[in-house]
């Protein structure tokens, strides 16, 4: 059984491994840039709002950020990508990464946690798993790519 690890450094050669093969899945996805992504991960780290996890094996990994929130004031904490291996998918560990970000959530005082997921072919079941750990719908995104 995979242990979920909380990852310290941002350029673990794991993790970009897990990132580049999550790129050429999702389309959205293909531009990105280490050195960019690692320079937006690491202010959010400095800051001590920050949270990568992944399984001990490299099978997935979830990276979190936490963010005040101007309206009711205290905190948010924010799934901002999560993913696991096509072959390794339904075997629980997207399920273990979720039950340690609600727990880092928690430990972190935030009052809400939110997550998302891109509109694929697993989406319901994405969505039934939400809301048994007790996720509520709460908005609907779109997105256009301007050139």
């Amino acid at each position: 059984m995979e242990k979920i690890l909380a990852i310290n450094t941002f350029n673990a050669d794991e993790l970009w491994d897990l990132l580049i093969e999550m790129c050429r899945e999702i389309p959205q996805y293909h531009d990105l840039n280490q050195k960019k992504f690692l320079k937006m991960i690491g202010q959010f780290k400095e800051e001590g709002n920050a949270k990568i996890l992944m399984d001990s094996e490299g099978k997935g990994f979830l990276l979190a950020v936490k963010y005040p929130d101007i309206v009711q004031g205290g905190f948010w904490a924010w799934c901002l990508m999560w993913f696991v291996k096509k072959e390794f998918r339904c075997q629980g560990i997207g399920s273990k990464l979720l039950d340690e970000f609600i727990k880092w959530g928690k430990e972190s005082g935030c009052k809400h946690l939110r997550i998302d997921h891109l509109l694929t072919r697993d989406k319901y079941a994405l969505s039934k798993k939400f809301i048994e750990k007790g996720f509520k719908p709460m908005e609907v995104h779109y997105y256009m790519e301007v050139r």
